[in-house]
């Protein structure tokens, strides 16, 4: 029974008691045989096949085969882990930032060419300047055009620069538009005045105060 777990027939029993009852019988009744009789309480022989401890015999069992048996550690073959590495697009061609530093070279050029009464050049470079977005090139080219010297000379040209570059918060054009209105739109002309003296232009601020 201790060495089946209990997992032996009630038969099974019978007959090992049966047998070793028998011999030790002889042994100890000087040869003489006492066979012991087991009765069954029911004449029904199912009960050879009864056993004392199915589940504590199974879970032996078990224990027995998987000794038996490699465990799934031992079993498992090391797969090496690899990292998947997310596809990286190539990046979009960037467009060539606009060097503001290659347009105020321009604009100081420009001013120079202004001084020598070169005014042709003057004009190219402003030109060159306000294209790539330089609304101080802008504000020159309406000085250059504001010049009677120049022989491009042209007060409405004059005035559309430094309005263009007024509305972009260039505070001395707003003064020099300011001024280009003078006598002819004065509510226009104190308007421009106005928005420069509030950005503390001096000269509009001294101007305003005449008017009034």
């Amino acid at each position: 029974m201790q060495q089946s777990g209990g997992y032996t027939t009630l038969g099974e029993l019978s007959d090992y008691v049966t047998q070793n009852v028998k011999r030790k019988a002889v042994v100890e009744n000087n040869g003489k045989s006492q066979t012991p009789t087991v009765i069954a309480a029911s004449s029904n022989n199912d009960w050879r096949n009864w056993r004392f401890a199915d589940k504590a015999a199974m879970q032996i069992e078990d224990r027995i085969v998987a000794s038996a048996t490699p465990s799934q550690t031992q079993q498992q073959v090391a797969t090496p882990a690899y990292t998947t590495v997310p596809e990286q697009s190539s990046p979009a061609p960037s467009t060539p930032a606009m060097s503001m530093t290659a347009a105020e070279d321009l604009v100081i050029l420009g001013k120079k060419q202004m001084r020598a009464m070169n005014y042709d050049k003057a004009k190219s470079t402003f030109t060159q300047a306000a294209d790539q977005g330089s609304l101080e090139a802008v504000y020159q080219l309406g000085m250059l055009y504001s010049n009677n010297n120049y022989d491009g000379y042209n007060k409405e040209t004059a005035l559309d620069y430094f309005l263009k570059a007024a509305n972009n918060y260039h505070v001395e054009a707003m003064y020099q538009a300011g001024m280009m209105y003078l006598g002819t739109d004065n509510s226009a002309a104190k308007s421009w005045l106005q928005k420069a003296a509030s950005n503390g232009h001096s000269r509009a601020q001294a101007q305003l105060s005449r008017l009034r």
